[in-house]
């Protein structure tokens, strides 16, 4: 399934949401893949000052900002992994890419892929009405999981923020941080 949100006039910004079928458990054990090392779940709700020993995290200031933001006990999501990169083409134009995987907390929301579809479209809007426009992809992965320790199946959302090429590795960074600060400014806002 394929959706995208479309503005009256088209952003600079991409929007989209697909659905990846795949055997994805929470919590899930660290594994090595074939171009990284998979550190396992790190539950943060609660206890939000937990992400800085996340190792993926290590060398991003704003993921961590971001992991806190989200785990904090007013949120009504958790966290069930990121990751994050800065990337260069022959040293000359950089481009970033993360994503954070998140959870509803109450598991009703967790189990409806219609609540994550909600907060797909309400996202678009919130976007709209502040004239977002930087040149960014935000690509929600939706994603059917089994919730081992609650003995459910459900959802998750892994949202995929991709910048444009731009110069300089600093901007580049700073475009990924304001488009993740903008995402964790609309989940924080959303009712328990």
């Amino acid at each position: 399934m394929f959706l995208h949100c479309v503005a009256m006039s088209e952003p600079a910004y991409s929007l989209y949401l697909t659905i990846r079928h795949a055997d994805k458990t929470i919590p899930y054990p660290a594994a090595q893949r074939e171009d990284s090392q998979n550190h396992g779940f790190v539950p943060l709700k609660g206890h939000p000052e937990r992400a800085v020993q996340i190792p993926e995290v290590q060398s991003c200031p704003a993921l961590v900002q971001s992991l806190e933001r989200l785990n904090a006990s007013d949120t009504a999501f958790y966290t069930a992994g990121c990751d994050w990169s800065l990337n260069s083409e022959d040293d000359e134009r950089y481009w970033a890419k993360g994503y954070i995987d998140l959870v509803f907390v109450d598991p009703m929301r967790a189990g409806s892929c219609h609540a994550y579809f909600d907060l797909f479209c309400e996202f678009d809007t919130y976007l709209h009405e502040r004239d977002y426009d930087d040149p960014v992809d935000f690509h929600w992965e939706l994603e059917q999981v089994d919730f081992i320790e609650e003995g459910y199946l459900g959802w998750t959302v892994c949202l995929w923020v991709t910048t444009d090429f731009v110069r300089e590795a600093e901007n580049c960074q700073a475009s990924w941080k304001a488009a993740v600060d903008l995402f964790c400014s609309f989940i924080e806002q959303v009712d328990l």
